[in-house]
């Protein structure tokens, strides 16, 4: 996950504003310690320009 928000171009505060969510909750779903809600999963693939396949291929490592 952050390695599609970097290669977007854009910070966690960015992101976490897209999803009218705290700072730290984008810190804690990077690094696992949250998990990802659908309906942000939704918004953050096309927010990162990434496929769904993307973040499927990343989680499943």
């Amino acid at each position: 996950m952050r390695t599609a928000r970097i290669e977007a171009n854009l910070t966690q505060a960015q992101v976490a504003k897209k999803l009218r969510r705290h700072q730290s909750y984008i810190s804690q779903m990077e690094s696992g310690q949250r998990r990802l809600l659908i309906e942000d999963f939704y918004i953050l693939f096309r927010l990162y320009n990434k496929s769904p396949e993307y973040f499927y291929s990343v989680f499943s490592k």
